[in-house]
């Protein structure tokens, strides 16, 4: 066997680092040279194998030789990420200057792959096919792997998931009579990634775990950082996203230090999913925009819309509906064929229509969320975005209209949820099916068992430190909280639902406090404590203001108890009652814990004897220390 054979046999069954050894000398002829170059693109170093290209091309006579180092050279450029439309053309030109069938299926491959990148599917169905056929007539185990792998990527693109993975199986199926593990880890690893899309985590699990042990064997930090970033969107998808982001940072980490910018970008955006997770939503900005500048530097339309999808949500969750729209107006102005991005534009739609408020938006909103859950599944995380927000739409229309059809429509959805569920075992949609049904079954009046649905789900959201379902859970407690009447409570709810669904995002707005006060049994000032600009008169006024409206609400609903809650504008006013006294704290924006902080602000305050037996004795707190203001501000001010 010569050594150019022995050379290709080594590249076959991947051992990269053996081959550059053995090609690490002065003077290497072309043709070497050119088996250098195709070692190097397999290891992902680009950059290194675009020079040694440049150099065959401007020191070689060879016109085929010439003509295989423009190819790689094209390959190592699609590599880093340098899509240029003019590429197109210039693979062309190659194509009417060559015979050779492995280099005419190489060609149609890196047409049809930069035409997939380029959002242009039918182009790139035509190459791939042509790839495909002159490749399965050529003995190149590699390069068919490519074809057939970029083939299944073409599918996973159309929304065609069986025919993906059959394809990527195919591929595995080659791989296996070498003992090219680089390129089955990546292989196994992109079965993880597609059983993942369409919502089968676990499978996706044993793909990303089964790639771990591979890359044992034969460590390649590119697939390293697949795997990583990929474990990390595993983790986030169950609940588990402190994990998530040690999986994340890890990934960003590798890929930072090979400079590969194309996963950079990728995983800067999965980092800011996580944190917007975590309700940390400055973090998750911050990360999205170094995606976006990261993605701006290449031409790949789908990154873009990844990550100005990203934008859109963060916006939304932080109630700037201009910032949302305008990230919402760049989504739409991009076209692509791509499923998976049609699926996005549909989804950023929805939601920009649902955040509008106005019930000819909502209802066009709806139809666009039930076209996503009723299609097949194309990415399992649109698909739990879209039932989260069709569910709030539901609630909100059953809640007004009291439509038994609404409700068949909502335990259907409920249904079809729970059945995908079997399979995916995501605990954050485990989470959110049984506040739905506890939501339900308390509308319709059957309390008892809307609380042990709920104790349900809080225990899984404790356990999995699900921070935003444990928010949501916490505003449903408060509503239990509420010792008052059953058709009082109801409205009270359906007061809440309102105000979340048609603008759900509003509560994440940081609440701003402005007063707390109590009011003594003759309905005066009894202590008061500001936290912005209101002068001793107004607060007298505003202290018989709810005097007499806690007077109105007990002889209204004819309870025993006060009226717990008053919204005005951007201002809420909860309300407790202890013996004579009134306890009262007002804020703006949306606060899930302003009940528990007026709690807190009772109890400091009667376990004050001294003070209580001021104020129960019907006489004025004109002066406090150092120590109470402090305390209380501690309270309101978190």
């Amino acid at each position: 066997m010569t050594l150019y054979s022995k050379i290709q046999s080594l590249i076959e069954d991947g051992h990269y680092e053996e081959v550059l050894s053995k090609l690490n000398i002065d003077n290497l002829s072309n043709d070497m040279l050119i088996l250098k170059v195709i070692t190097l693109n397999y290891m992902e170093q680009y950059n290194i194998a675009i020079e040694l290209c440049d150099k065959i091309i401007n020191s070689s006579d060879n016109n085929s030789l010439r003509l295989e180092a423009q190819i790689h050279q094209i390959n190592a450029k699609i590599g880093i990420g340098k899509i240029d439309p003019q590429m197109i053309e210039e693979i062309d030109n190659l194509l009417r200057n060559t015979e050779n069938n492995r280099l005419k299926a190489y060609l149609h491959l890196l047409r049809g792959e930069l035409s997939l990148s380029l959002g242009e599917i039918e182009e790139a169905s035509i190459d791939l096919s042509m790839a495909e056929f002159i490749g399965r007539n050529l003995n190149d185990k590699l390069l068919l792997s490519n074809i057939l792998n970029i083939n299944a990527r073409l599918h996973y693109t159309t929304g065609d998931n069986p025919k993906a993975c059959e394809y990527l199986k195919n591929t595995l199926k080659i791989l296996s009579s070498t003992n090219n593990f680089d390129r089955i880890a990546k292989i196994s690893g992109n079965l993880g990634i597609l059983h993942h899309a369409i919502g089968n985590l676990n499978e996706a699990k044993s793909y990303y775990d089964s790639t771990l042990a591979t890359l044992e064997k034969s460590f390649n930090r590119s697939t390293a950082v697949l795997i990583y970033d990929n474990l990390g969107r595993y983790h986030c998808a169950i609940g588990e996203v402190m994990r998530s982001l040690e999986y994340h940072f890890k990934s960003l980490e590798i890929a930072e230090s090979i400079d590969d910018q194309i996963q950079v970008g990728r995983v800067l955006k999965n980092i800011g999913d996580c944190y917007r997770h975590l309700d940390k939503y400055d973090f998750a900005c911050d990360y999205y925009q170094r995606s976006l500048e990261n993605r701006e530097k290449r031409k790949n339309i789908i990154e873009l819309g990844d990550t100005y999808y990203s934008l859109v949500i963060i916006y939304l969750y932080q109630n700037k509906l201009d910032l949302a729209s305008y990230y919402y107006n760049l989504i739409d102005e991009i076209h692509s064929e791509d499923m998976h991005f049609i699926q996005l534009k549909t989804m950023s739609k929805a939601l920009i229509l649902k955040n509008k408020g106005r019930r000819k938006y909502i209802t066009e909103a709806e139809v666009l969320l039930s076209e996503i859950i009723n299609g097949k599944i194309i990415d399992f995380d649109f698909t739990i975005d879209a039932f989260r927000n069709l569910s709030e739409v539901l609630i909100l229309e059953y809640k007004e209209l009291r439509n038994p059809e609404i409700l068949d429509e909502l335990l259907e959805l409920l249904n079809k949820m729970e059945s995908l569920n079997l399979n995916i075992n995501s605990q954050t949609l485990r989470t959110e099916l049984l506040l739905i049904k506890s939501m339900l079954k308390y509308i319709d009046g059957r309390i008892d068992l809307s609380k042990k649905i709920l104790s349900d789900a809080k225990f899984i959201a404790d356990k999995f430190n699900l921070k935003w379902m444990k928010t949501k859970i916490e505003t449903q407690e408060m509503i239990y909280g509420e010792d008052i009447d059953l058709p009082l409570g109801i409205e009270l709810y359906l007061d809440f639902l309102k105000e979340y669904i048609v603008n759900p995002f509003k509560h994440i707005k940081k609440a701003e406090p402005q007063f707390v006060l109590i009011l003594n049994q003759s309905g005066l000032v009894a202590f008061s404590l500001n936290f912005s600009d209101i002068n001793e008169f107004e607060i007298e006024l505003i202290g018989s203001f709810l005097s007499a409206i806690n007077s109105f609400g007990k002889n209204a609903f004819s309870s025993k108890k006060s009226l717990r809650k008053i919204n005005y504008e951007e201002y809420n006013i909860i309300i407790k009652d202890y013996s004579d006294l009134l306890f009262c704290y007002s804020y703006k924006g949306f606060d899930f814990k302003a009940e528990s902080k007026l709690i807190k602000f009772m109890e400091y305050i009667t376990g004050e004897i001294k003070l209580l037996n001021i104020l129960m004795n019907n006489f004025l707190v004109m002066q406090y220390d150092a120590n109470l203001e402090k305390t209380i501000h501690g309270i309101f001010i978190t």
